[in-house]
């Protein structure tokens, strides 16, 4: 079920490194991901299932928010400044959760990895496929992650 999803329909066979998914092998241009072009971009990809990605990825790149939540200094990763307007401003909300514990949970449990070395109480979390200005790579986070939960239940 999940190769139709992983497989783009549209997008030419590019020759490079694969990366294994669920079974299936999909082309990339090299190991790095990042390096994606908008080719790999899967349109036939169900946006409902990108949606807490699609909210996460608006909330960061929101000039409106950038003291509370923003990019990293590597536009690879996001910084949560202030955690108590976040919570209060009700911006976990659209995410389901009521506290900052639910959304950390959430986030890993979507593939985002915690940065340690943050100070000041200063919350960072990246994925080599959370790129500041290339939207297009959500959905390859997305099958990652689930790939890998998969994985963990058998």
């Amino acid at each position: 079920m999940l190769d139709f999803f992983l497989q783009p329909p549209s997008a030419p066979a590019i020759p490079s490194a694969r990366c294994r998914l669920a079974g299936k092998k999909i082309e990339t241009r090299s190991t790095n991901d990042l390096q994606l072009s908008e080719k790999l971009a899967c349109p036939g990809f169900p946006k409902k299932f990108l949606k807490f990605y699609d909210r996460v990825y608006a909330l960061v790149d929101d000039p409106a928010t950038d003291s509370i939540i923003s990019w990293g200094k590597s536009n690879k990763s996001f910084v949560i400044w202030n955690q108590e307007e976040l919570i209060g401003r009700n911006m976990l909300l659209r995410f389901h959760c009521r506290t900052i514990t639910e959304f950390i949970s959430k986030l890993k449990h979507k593939g985002f990895k915690e940065i340690k070395g943050s100070s000041g109480g200063q919350l960072e979390f990246g994925n080599r496929r959370f790129v500041k200005g290339q939207p297009e790579l959500l959905w390859l986070m997305h099958a990652i992650a689930l790939d890998a939960r998969m994985r963990k239940r058998m």
